[in-house]
Formats: C-alpha cells, structure tokens, sequence
C-alpha cells in the first residue's frame, strides 16, 4: 500500500523566489525513503507540511534582548510536490509554496541547512496550478514535441 505520509531527517538545499511562490529544494538519502513511497508522495502532490530545522549541539547561541535569535521556528504550510529526481545515493525534489502563506524570510532560513520534514499527502496538483519557482529556476516544463528528453532540455 502506497504511503501518505513522510516524516525524516532531510538536507533543504536552494530556495528560489517567485511573484508568488517559492520553492524550497530538499535532499533526503535513499536509506531514509524507498522508491515506491517515493511516487506516492512526491509525484504531483499536495501535502500538508512541517518544516523544522534539525538540532545542532554545536550551535553558538546568540542572546539579544532575551530572544535566542538562533533559534528557527517550525513552519507548517501546503506544498505542492510536482516532481522528485532520483540517484543512486539520494532523492531531490522541491516544496513549492505560496508567499500569502508564510513570511519568506522565514522559510530562506532553511536553505542550506539540515532539518525535518514532516508531510502528509492532501491530494493531487490541480491542472490550473502553474509553478513559477521552476520556470526561475530553470526548470521549464516538457511541451511533448521532441522525442528525445535531452534534447527538449538542450543538451
């Protein structure tokens, strides 16, 4: 049975920024998630999320007016999950985002570092939804017409 639900410890890598969304990218190794739960809740997805940062005991701590301003707070939001890529070591995929739903600045915290990701699979991508994070990224979607996928991409 398909899994609805994810819950490891990943890397989130860049994040780039739309006129209304960002995209968060994440890394999680393959001992952490097996191919076929991989499909189910990475592959054009909806989900409910938690990210977190991951707790880092070597952290200086930085006290300024009684708030440990190295501390990140969770961020719980829906994602949308278009697409996931797959190596030998490692999944990648993004976290798209709408900017009406969390501070930005926020979620730029996450980029680089290492955390946990919590999801839970709501439903599909509608059809109408567009990602703006990919095409910024580079990322632009497959028109169908070459029959050969390295050369859709120009390589």
């Amino acid at each position: 049975m398909a899994k609805k639900s994810f819950s490891k410890n990943v890397k989130f890598s860049q994040l780039s920024i739309g006129e209304t969304t960002a995209r968060l990218g994440c890394n999680i190794t393959r001992e952490n998630l097996e191919l076929e739960d991989a499909d189910s809740i990475f592959a054009g997805s909806r989900c409910s999320a938690k990210i977190e940062m991951k707790d880092d005991p070597g952290q200086t701590t930085m006290i300024v007016n009684g708030k440990d301003m190295t501390k990140v707070d969770p961020i719980e939001a829906v994602v949308d999950i278009k697409r996931y890529n797959v190596s030998r070591d490692m999944f990648t995929t993004g976290l798209t985002i709408q900017l009406s739903e969390v501070d930005v600045s926020k979620v730029a915290k996450f980029a680089n570092r290492e955390g946990k990701l919590t999801l839970k699979r709501t439903g599909d991508i509608p059809d109408h939804v567009k990602d703006e994070a990919d095409e910024l990224a580079g990322e632009e979607e497959d028109d169908g017409k070459s029959p050969d996928p390295l050369s859709r991409r120009g390589r």
